[in-house]
């Protein structure tokens, strides 16, 4: 193969996993489109430990453009009360279904749509405490590289 060819077809894009470090407690985390590329997030996997103030939280998956405006919001239906720790798996599937509890996994479908370079992609939770802390997080892309 020669320099700068890739093995995938440019119509099916790059498979990348992306492993970020943690945000700082109490922060959510954003992911920014380099501007060399337009992704596609397949698949999303994060742990959310709450902390011990009483709250719900809402996890939710958001898309911004580059201005940041909010352009899209995937939220779950399903609270994660406090001082507990869940492993969220999220994918892109078309609408949005009611999410599924198995014991600490929860699975959760967001929407989805190509990200152009500069757009955004959050990890953000309604009612977010002070010391609830995103962690493990995992985010497979499909990637496309600009001429």
């Amino acid at each position: 193969m020669a320099y700068g060819q890739s093995k995938y077809p440019d119509w099916l894009g790059e498979p990348v996993l992306l492993e970020p470090a943690n945000p700082a407690a109490g922060a959510i985390y954003t992911l920014t489109v380099p501007a060399q590329y337009v992704y596609l997030i397949e698949s999303i996997r994060f742990t959310l430990a709450t902390a011990v103030a009483v709250a719900n939280r809402q996890p939710e998956i958001k898309f911004y453009n580059p201005t940041p405006t909010l352009f899209l919001n995937s939220r779950s239906s399903l609270l994660q009360t406090a001082s507990l720790t869940w492993n969220w798996n999220c994918w892109s599937a078309g609408p949005a279904i009611a999410p599924v509890q198995a014991q600490l996994e929860i699975h959760m479908v967001f929407c989805n749509h190509i990200l152009p370079p500069g757009w955004q992609m959050a990890i953000d939770c309604l009612s977010i405490a002070a010391a609830d802390q995103f962690s493990n997080i995992k985010i497979y892309v499909r990637r496309w590289r600009l001429s």
